[in-house]
């Protein structure tokens, strides 16, 4: 679908090309609100990305939930900003992921969000689960599409393999698909620009993805009353569905959603899979009892 298209949705594309500057210590955060005139909730969705991933690349994926009626909060800070948090309160959780916690909750510090529900991807997935843990009175509910940190025990290589098996089979299919092609590249262009402009902390991110585990903190989290959905494609070579059913167990989640593609059909097929996000939204907010705070 073309948001720029419509005049019901061109409101839409315009305010995604409105962007709130912020300087945070020198830091500088760029802050994506879409915020639809006619929403079915009053509870903010705050969107975390993938590893190296940034507005542009989820364009249509923001696009999609805020036509279904939410109002989405985005933060372009491909590797965080200082968090100021306390060992005392983080513990021995992944440096590289407290960052991108802190440069969410700035978000929603800024936009004056009291509680928001959250979407997280891939690597998205670890962290907004990790601000979850760490600021519980922030959040709502958490859905997480194709996450890190729930097939057990993983390295750096084997990780590494898995994107990589996934990003050519994805320009396989994307190839003489003019449409698709471009949102490949903007995908795994993206991810390779933002590795470069500092790989030494890309890297530890990718440690991070690989070593941190956060089916614990889901079964914290939900025991706690937070309410829990995953989605995953089963064709997914970066986190591998049959490991992901071994470790996922109902103390974990409410419910979870098994999809057809591979790690970055998410976004590269936006307005196929992005639905599926808003109707694991739906349930958790009838589980809870009412679409509003």
């Amino acid at each position: 679908m073309n948001y720029e298209g419509f005049t019901s949705k061109r409101s839409l594309a315009e305010q995604f090309d409105t962007r709130d500057k912020v300087e945070i210590l020198g830091q500088r955060l760029e802050i994506l609100d879409i915020n639809p005139d006619q929403k079915k909730t009053a509870t903010p969705a705050v969107f975390g990305f993938g590893w190296g991933g940034e507005s542009g690349a989820y364009k249509n994926n923001i696009l999609s939930l805020a036509d279904a009626g939410r109002r989405v909060i985005s933060v372009d800070a491909v590797h965080g900003i200082e968090h100021g948090m306390s060992d005392e309160k983080t513990g021995d959780l992944p440096e590289s992921e407290l960052r991108k916690v802190a440069a969410l909750l700035e978000a929603l510090e800024n936009k004056n969000i009291s509680k928001a529900d959250a979407v997280g991807y891939s690597e998205g997935g670890i962290y907004v689960t990790l601000a979850a843990l760490l600021f519980p009175e922030k959040f709502r509910n958490l859905v997480l599409v194709n996450p890190g940190g729930m097939i057990g025990q993983d390295n750096e290589v084997r990780l590494t393999a898995g994107f990589l098996r996934d990003l050519f089979k994805h320009f396989a299919e994307s190839f003489g698909d003019q449409e698709k092609l471009a949102r490949w590249a903007k995908v795994y262009g993206g991810m390779i620009k933002s590795a470069a402009k500092d790989l030494p902390q890309a890297l530890r991110e990718i440690s991070a993805i690989s070593d941190t585990q956060i089916e614990d903190y889901l079964a914290k989290l939900k025991k706690d009353g937070m309410g829990i959905s995953i989605i995953h494609g089963v064709d997914d070579h970066a986190f591998p569905m049959d490991r992901m059913q071994e470790v996922v167990k109902p103390e974990h989640v409410d419910g979870f959603y098994s999809v057809k593609g591979a790690h970055a059909d998410f976004v590269i097929k936006a307005e196929e899979y992005t639905p599926v996000v808003d109707q694991a939204l739906d349930a958790l907010e009838k589980r809870s009892g009412g679409m509003t705070n």
